[in-house]
C-alpha cells in the first residue's frame, strides 16, 4: 500500500473517530452506531483475511448481529464494501488463554515465532496450522481487560509500516468501544427488580429466571448445566421455553428485548 494513499486514509479515519468519541452522549441506537462505525471503516481497510478472535461469547453475538442486521437494508453499492468484513471470521473461545502470555506485555503486533513461543502448550496446536505463514497479533483489550484478539494471518510475507499499524489498532479500539459502550448500556440488565418484573409480565418459573440471568450473562449452556445441576437438554428445554414466552428467537434478541423493555 502506497504510503500517501495509508496517511490519506489514516487521516480520514482519525476525523471519523474524534467525530465519534468526542459525542458524550450518543442520540442514535447503539446497533445503528456500530452499522455506522464499520460502515465506514470497510471502505478503507486495506487486507482481507482479517481474523477475530473473542473471549466473551456476547461480545461476537453483538458484532454479527450488527452486521447481519445491516446487510439485507443496504443497497449494492453498500453490500459490496460490507462483503469482506461479512466474511471476517468472529470466532469465540471460552479459555482466556487463548488471549496467550504475550498479551500481558505492553507489545503488540507479534511475528509468528514470537508467538509461538510464548503460548501456553493448551493454545500452541491451533497455531501449527499458521506457523507458515505471516502473522501479526494485536491484543483488543480497554485497561487491563483482554476482549480477544485480531490479527491478520498471510500465506505470503506482509511488512506492515507504522502507519498501517496504527491504523489497525485503531480498528481494535472501535471493536473496544463497541463492546464497552454496550456493557455500560446493559448494566440495567442485571437490575434484580428489572428481572423480577420481566419474569412476571411473561410468566417465567423460578428456574426459568435462574436460567434467563445465566444466559444473560453470556453463560453457556455446559456452564448452566453444572452450575445448577441439570442436564443439557433440560437446559436447552427451559431456554426454548423462555424464547417463546419473551418472543424471541435467539440469545442477542433477548437481550435486546430485555434492554428495550
Amino acid at each position: 500500500m502506497k504510503t500517501k494513499k495509508v496517511n490519506k486514509l489514516l487521516n480520514q479515519e482519525i476525523e471519523l473517530i474524534h467525530s465519534i468519541l468526542e459525542k458524550t452522549n450518543f442520540n442514535m441506537d447503539l446497533f445503528n452506531l456500530i452499522d455506522n462505525i464499520l460502515l465506514q471503516l470497510i471502505e478503507k481497510f486495506p487486507y482481507t483475511g482479517i481474523n477475530l478472535h473473542l473471549i466473551n461469547e456476547n461480545d461476537k453475538l453483538i458484532i454479527h448481529d450488527s452486521l447481519k442486521n445491516l446487510y439485507p437494508d443496504v443497497d449494492d453499492t453498500i453490500k459490496e464494501y460490507l462483503k469482506p468484513l461479512s466474511e471476517t471470521e468472529i470466532d469465540y473461545h471460552n479459555s482466556n488463554l487463548w488471549a496467550c502470555i504475550a498479551i500481558r506485555e505492553d507489545r503488540e503486533f507479534y511475528e509468528p515465532d514470537i508467538i509461538i513461543e510464548k503460548m501456553p502448550p493448551e493454545v500452541t496446536k491451533y497455531f501449527q496450522i499458521v506457523r507458515h505463514r505471516s502473522l501479526y497479533l494485536l491484543p483488543i483489550k480497554l485497561g487491563q481487560e483482554i476482549y480477544g484478539i485480531l490479527y491478520l494471518a498471510h500465506y505470503e510475507p506482509i511488512y506492515l509500516s507504522e502507519e498501517e499499524k496504527i491504523y489497525i489498532r485503531r480498528i481494535g479500539s472501535f471493536i473496544c468501544k463497541i463492546i464497552e459502550k454496550y456493557r455500560q448500556n446493559s448494566g440495567k440488565i442485571y437490575n434484580p427488580e428489572k428481572i423480577d418484573l420481566l419474569c412476571q409480565k411473561y410468566q417465567l418459573t423460578e428456574r426459568e429466571k435462574e436460567i434467563l440471568l445465566c444466559v444473560i450473562n453470556g453463560k453457556k449452556e455446559i456452564y448452566i448445566s453444572h452450575s445448577l445441576f441439570i442436564s443439557p437438554s433440560t437446559v436447552r428445554r427451559h431456554v426454548f421455553n423462555i424464547y417463546q414466552k419473551m418472543e424471541v428467537n435467539n440469545r442477542m434478541n433477548l437481550v435486546k428485548k430485555i434492554l428495550r423493555e
